[in-house]
């Protein structure tokens, strides 16, 4: 008996489950549409309708995988823990979780794309403003604290996402854990965003 077609939703989990284990299996170089579309027996054809590139289609399947994995998107958490410090720590881990859900090599071949591929720059472009979105409303809400008291720039706001995207994709040997968190929003980030506060913020206090 012949197979049946599969089509919607159960062909598309069959695709991001071949391109999530290709990359697992082979690395990023196996993530090309022929190999994908031999893996989740369906046609070339059928993944060049549905996606601008092979990544892109990767970037869907693991930010797919993240959500069967029980891990929500970083923007649509509300991080509301009551002070600076706990909401930045809270998005930090949170960002980390969904990052090592990606793997470095994943991470690698989006910083290789970025060089190339139009459709991806356009993809960072707008990660970038839902960081700053998201980012935005933790100030907002330590402003209303009065745990900041001035403006803080862009540069400042996107800080963590790089500094942890960083560590995550080329320093093997550094583990980005929660002391390491914890270093990074104590020393790094509640000084450039509470800098020429008269008031102290609750990393200093005991």
């Amino acid at each position: 008996m012949a197979q049946q077609r599969r089509r919607g939703n159960e062909l598309k989990e069959a695709i991001y489950l071949s391109a999530i284990e290709l990359l697992e299996t082979e690395g990023y170089k196996a993530i090309t549409f022929q190999n994908i579309a031999k893996a989740a027996q369906t046609s070339r054809s059928v993944l060049y309708r549905a996606w601008p590139s092979p990544f892109l289609l990767l970037y869907e399947a693991v930010k797919w995988k993240t959500f069967q994995d029980g891990n929500g998107s970083i923007w649509s958490s509300n991080y509301n823990s009551g002070s600076l410090r706990g909401d930045l720590i809270a998005l930090c881990q949170h960002f980390v979780k969904n990052s090592l859900a990606f793997s470095a090599e994943f991470l690698k071949g989006f910083l290789n794309e970025l060089i190339e591929n139009p459709e991806v720059v356009h993809l960072s472009e707008k990660i970038t403003v839902s960081n700053l979105q998201v980012m935005g409303k933790i100030i907002e809400r330590a402003n209303l604290r009065g745990e900041i008291k001035h403006e803080v720039s862009d540069m400042v706001k996107l800080l963590p996402f790089e500094v942890l995207r960083y560590h995550l994709v080329f320093m093997k040997d550094d583990e980005v854990d929660d002391p390491f968190i914890e270093q990074l929003v104590d020393d790094v980030m509640l000084p450039a965003m509470t800098k020429g506060n008269s008031a102290k913020t609750d990393h200093a206090m005991p």
